[in-house]
């Protein structure tokens, strides 16, 4: 790669040397080309082919698909979890400190547990793009905001960079909340995919955000720990998850104060999820979403059409007064 590329080359080549050799040959980690290809083509499939696809067809009725796909989530994501805790935290088997957790890099059966789990843990985060699927297949457009596309794109390479670079040590803690948060919402969007009488009891939908804000805040102060207790973790994953934090914190701090503190003119899908009205989605669809143009063609049009049939009204009335006072 050097030779090609020179000092990028180079860098990449550095990179790829720090990576675990335990998970090299396997499955999409011998370099980042699979991964980053399975995230471009979700985000081009989404954003563009998908609509592409749907704008002469009639939304699909997969809400059954929907539901199961949902109850799978769940019990894979609450299997996940607890099988991690036992391998990390949880008694009697768990044995990772809380307060930080060298990574081990041998080759030992009881250490290559947590990369086995986190290759599997890899492709049930590729298997979450099913959830933007579902949006276009039912043409839900407006659904598919940049918080949406990014949370699941990043996800999935966050993973992937863990699993590379060292599976296990402190870099366990988030992987592990995240599937307990998941098993939450999954279990609501189930319950909301049920239908108009099981969703007016879910009156606790926006603090599945809350959880969202809990979940990075914990992860923020937990990556910042190595900083002062050195135990060997290395200082490349402490800035990563940090970084990782701070930002989807950010990004769902700023959804659920535009969601639920500014704009009252949100709906919930029928999956579940809170999506909001506001302009800054509405940007995001109309520049990657090929039909929302269309659709906002069409509002326009019907708009200037209605104001061209109240003015027509009003220059018929008029007429009709002049010739009536003419004939008097």
């Amino acid at each position: 790669m050097a030779e090609l590329f020179g000092p990028i080359g180079r860098m990449y080549d550095w990179l790829m040397s720090m990576g675990d050799p335990r998970v090299a040959d396997w499955p999409l980690m011998s370099s980042p080309f699979p991964i980053v290809s399975i995230i471009a083509f979700y985000i081009y499939t989404v954003t563009v082919l998908g609509p592409k696809f749907m704008k002469n067809r009639q939304p699909y009725p997969i809400e059954p698909i929907i539901i199961v796909y949902n109850i799978i989530m769940v019990i894979a994501s609450a299997a996940f979890f607890y099988y991690g805790g036992q391998l990390t935290y949880f008694p009697p088997g768990g044995k990772f400190s809380l307060v930080c957790e060298p990574i081990d890099y041998s080759t030992k059966p009881e250490s290559m547990r947590l990369p086995k789990l986190s290759w599997w843990l890899l492709l049930l985060k590729m298997t979450e793009f099913s959830d933007t699927i579902f949006f276009v297949l039912r043409k839900k457009f407006t659904h598919i905001s940049m918080l949406h596309v990014m949370h699941h794109s990043m996800v999935a390479w966050g993973f992937w960079t863990g699993l590379k670079f060292g599976a296990g040590g402190h870099n366990a803690f988030f992987p592990l909340i995240n599937l307990f948060i998941h098993t939450i919402m999954y279990s609501y969007y189930c319950l909301a995919a049920l239908g108009p009488s099981v969703r007016k009891y879910l009156w606790w939908k926006k603090y599945l955000t809350i959880l969202q804000m809990v979940q990075f805040g914990i992860a923020l102060v937990h990556a910042c720990i190595p900083l002062f207790v050195d135990c060997g973790f290395p200082k490349f994953f402490i800035y990563v998850l940090v970084g990782h934090a701070v930002f989807f914190f950010g990004m769902f701090l700023n959804f659920y104060r535009r969601s639920y503190k500014v704009d009252n003119n949100d709906e919930n899908n029928n999956n579940g999820q809170i999506v909001h009205k506001n302009k800054s989605n509405q940007r995001f669809t109309k520049k990657y979403i090929g039909n929302g143009n269309n659709l906002v063609h069409r509002h326009v049009s019907n708009k200037k059409k209605n104001i061209s049939q109240i003015h027509d009204l009003k220059t018929s009335r008029t007429a009709n007064f002049v010739n009536g006072s003419m004939s008097r």
